[in-house]
C-alpha cells in the first residue's frame, strides 16, 4: 500500500490500458494512437509486419473479422472466457450484455483444414454460449490459402507498397448463426 502513496494529497495512478493485438491495430489504422516498440514509435506497416511474424498469418484473418464487425458498428471484446474469438455488444460492456459470440474459422488455414475443429468441438462452444444466452456466430474467413503462392505474391506485395486495404479486399467474411435446440425449452 506504500508503494502507490506519493505523498499525503496524491496517489500513483496504478492503471493501464491493455489492448487486444487486433485492437490496436485498429487504432493505428484511424491514426488514433502512437505506438512504441523497444522505445521507438512503429508505423502501422512495421506492426503487422511484427505482428504476423510473431503470431502467424492467422491474425490477419483474425483482423478481417475485426475489422468486419467494427465497421458495421459493434463494440467487440476478447470472447476467451466464452470459448469463442470474439463477443459482440451493441453498445459496449457497461451498457448492456453481449449478444453474440464469434468464433473465427479459418478455412484458408491448411493446418485448421486438417486439424481443426469438427461438429463436437461447435456443440461444446455452442453449450457455453448458449448458457450466458448469447447466439453463436460462425464467421468463415474465405481468401488465399495461408503458406500458398497466392498468399505469399499477395504478403510481398503488402510489403512492397504497404496497402494494407488492398491486403484486407482478399479476403470475404461469411457468417453462420449457430443456435442449439433445446427440446425443453421448446415444448
Amino acid at each position: 500500500d506504500y508503494y502507490i502513496i506519493i505523498d499525503s494529497n496524491n496517489i500513483r495512478n496504478m492503471e493501464y490500458l491493455e489492448l487486444d493485438p487486433c485492437e490496436t491495430l485498429f487504432l493505428l489504422q484511424l491514426n488514433i494512437i502512437n505506438l512504441k516498440v523497444n522505445n521507438n514509435y512503429i508505423t502501422m506497416n512495421n506492426f503487422i509486419k511484427l505482428l504476423v511474424e510473431t503470431l502467424g498469418p492467422k491474425i490477419i484473418n483474425e483482423y478481417v473479422v475485426y475489422y468486419h464487425y467494427k465497421t458495421l458498428g459493434w463494440c467487440i471484446k476478447n470472447g476467451l472466457k466464452f470459448s469463442c474469438d470474439w463477443v459482440l455488444y451493441s453498445r459496449g460492456p457497461p451498457f448492456s450484455h453481449a449478444e453474440f459470440s464469434v468464433k473465427v474459422i479459418n478455412e484458408n488455414d491448411l493446418d485448421y483444414q486438417i486439424n481443426g475443429e469438427n461438429l463436437v468441438d461447435f456443440s461444446a462452444i455452442s453449450r457455453v454460449v448458449s448458457g450466458v444466452k448469447k447466439s453463436l456466430v460462425l464467421c468463415f474467413v474465405d481468401g488465399p490459402t495461408i503458406d500458398s503462392k497466392e498468399w505469399t505474391d499477395m504478403w510481398d506485395e503488402f510489403l512492397l507498397n504497404g496497402d494494407f486495404i488492398n491486403l484486407l479486399n482478399n479476403f470475404i467474411v461469411n457468417e453462420i448463426t449457430w443456435r442449439r435446440w433445446a427440446p425443453s425449452r421448446t415444448r
